[in-house]
């Protein structure tokens, strides 16, 4: 009997904490953001007192470690809007910060040489070279081209660099796969440029079909199909990554493509300049090692892969999800915090992925001619707006991009040229420039050869106080009257350059002649100008006064009344 009754003691204390302990969960979870997490029980030392637990209460759910009032579940349920599994303990979830990812850990050294290794060896403007069977792209007999092993090596080489690149695992070629997109290749020649061209009415039904999985997508796989057109195997590669062609302004589809992480294996053709390559995801492989992807990637980035209008974009492995409308993007440069706005940040809908604009300002100080500067440093974070799908915490992105160039390729030769000369639209080529004080002249320099990665210029006055040049945006500033002679050379190569003589001109301004007139019986009268009547005419009254004016005001320094 007191053994019984020490139990219930016992019992009693033991509830009165629980309640206790479901109220100050309560409390705290009105006041702060929580997660729950299931745990292994902990009533397990003294398994009659458990026993009875589970006999003699109703307001416990389930055998937990940490009691959840039923109230409290309740409430949860509300709060939530959705079933609560009774999780057996409380814990705040803390903000997660992705910082690094396996492209943040490769040296210059490695870039350099598995860029330099990637370089094709194989002369795609040669058909001998790139063929072993040469496609026949008019019917009706038509014929897929079949690759030789070095062109296929060279394509796969190319396109695993930049995966490697962007910290995605390195592909295979699914060799089975090849037939159909050899066929795209040939239906694109044949046909309008489309992921779904349509049928010359000489072509083989079977050929057709076949040919459109190798344009789209690839019939009982996970696939993403890309089509290129003007450019040979392997360079195509570059130009997907790149997408900053018009038709896909707001779409980097064939980047994400080609970069996608979960992809083990890949197919291609080739028709003259026509070509379609295929992505594929073999079902049961991930393949996400990386919490996020980025391009340009973190890390050092050489400059012959970027382009200068083209999207940043950022993959996610597939734990997290993203929700651009709460997104806040922010880029720093030598000091300067440059925010994109939302309007410009775009959502990918087959890929885990969100793309976003730079600011055109900064675009344009981060950038030469035709992609990113030798020596630029960027920060990019990105807060609010990615969630841990598992815990609810929330993710910080936060990573760094230096760009450097593998190849300096120093300039031959430059032709400057400068917008509007001479009233005329566009832009000429000029020996001289002529202006007036307060306006500025945009420059357009044009280099060769075209891979001219050495881009940096000085340019020069004989007396910079006449004119003055913004090496952000090439403008020639006019500032005061006055003849002066400009050299602009290459800092690589100071034997290329170019002189020219700019003469400045004072604004000329004809000033209006102003008056008004004080007649007999009528006073002030509006005034007048350049020549036309004041006063009256026929009345016979007495001009009594008249006030002569020059307008704009600070022509008196010229005109005398």
């Amino acid at each position: 009997m007191k053994s019984q009754s020490k139990l219930m003691t016992v019992l009693l204390l033991l509830l009165v904490t629980i309640l206790l302990a479901g109220s100050v969960f309560a409390k705290d979870y009105q006041e702060e953001a929580i997660d729950y997490y299931d745990t292994k029980e902990i009533i397990n030392e003294n398994t009659e007192a458990e026993s009875l637990l589970k006999e003699n209460t109703n307001d416990i759910q389930g055998q937990i470690g940490a009691p959840i009032h039923s109230e409290f579940v309740a409430e949860l349920e509300k709060e939530n809007e959705k079933d609560i599994d009774y999780p057996n303990t409380l814990m705040r979830v803390a903000p997660e910060v992705l910082s690094s990812n396996l492209a943040s850990n490769h040296t210059k050294e490695q870039i350099t040489n598995r860029f330099l290794a990637a370089k094709p060896k194989t002369n795609f403007r040669n058909d001998f070279e790139v063929y072993n069977v040469f496609p026949i792209t008019t019917g009706p007999n038509y014929v897929e081209g079949r690759l030789s092993n070095s062109a296929k090596t060279d394509t796969l080489n190319m396109l695993n660099f930049y995966r490697w690149l962007n910290g995605s695992k390195e592909v295979e070629i699914k060799e089975d796969r090849m037939s159909y997109n050899a066929k795209g290749a040939v239906l694109l020649s044949a046909s309008n440029f489309s992921h779904y061209p349509n049928k010359p009415y000489d072509m083989d039904t079977n050929f057709f079909e076949a040919a459109t999985e190798g344009t789209a997508l690839a019939k009982g796989y996970q696939t993403s199909g890309n089509i290129f057109s003007g450019d040979y195997l392997p360079n195509t590669i570059g130009g997907y990554i790149d997408d900053v062609y018009n038709i896909n302004s707001n779409n980097i589809g064939h980047r994400l493509s080609l970069l996608w992480p979960k992809a083990t294996y890949t197919s291609f053709g080739l028709a003259g300049l026509n070509s379609c390559m295929t992505m594929y995801n073999i079902s049961g492989n991930l393949n996400e090692t990386e919490s996020f992807y980025s391009w340009p990637p973190s890390g050092y980035c050489p400059t012959e892969v970027t382009a200068k209008n083209e999207m940043w974009s950022i993959t996610l492995n597939s734990r997290y999800k993203y929700n651009i409308s709460e997104m806040d993007i922010k880029i720093t440069y030598r000091g300067n915090t440059y925010n994109v706005s939302k309007s410009d940040i775009y959502e990918s809908e087959f890929y885990n992925s969100f793309f976003f604009k730079l600011p055109s300002e900064l675009n344009n100080l981060i950038s030469n001619m035709n992609n990113y500067k030798e020596g630029v440093f960027v920060n990019v974070e990105i807060t609010n707006g990615i969630v841990n799908k598992n815990t609810n915490a929330q993710v910080a992105i936060k990573y760094s991009t230096e760009f450097y160039t593998v190849e300096k390729v120093s300039i031959q030769n430059m032709e400057v040229y400068g917008e509007n000369i001479a009233g005329r639209d566009g832009y000429w080529t000029f020996d001289s420039l002529v202006g007036y004080v307060g306006e500025s002249k945009k420059t357009l320099m044009v280099f060769s050869p075209k891979d001219t990665t050495e881009t940096e210029v000085r340019v020069t006055f004989s007396n910079p106080e006449i004119a003055s040049f913004d090496y952000n945006t090439n403008i020639v500033h006019y500032n005061k009257p006055g003849l002066t002679y400009c050299t602009i050379e290459s800092i690589s190569n100071p034997d290329v350059k170019k002189e020219f003589t700019i003469f400045v001109k004072e604004v000329i301004i004809k000033p209006d002649v102003l008056y008004n007139t004080h007649i007999q019986n009528i006073g002030w009268q509006s005034y007048t100008k350049n020549g036309e009547i004041a006063g009256t005419v026929g009345r016979s009254l007495r001009l009594e006064g008249i006030k002569i004016n020059l307008e704009p005001s600070n022509c008196s320094r010229k005109y005398r009344i």
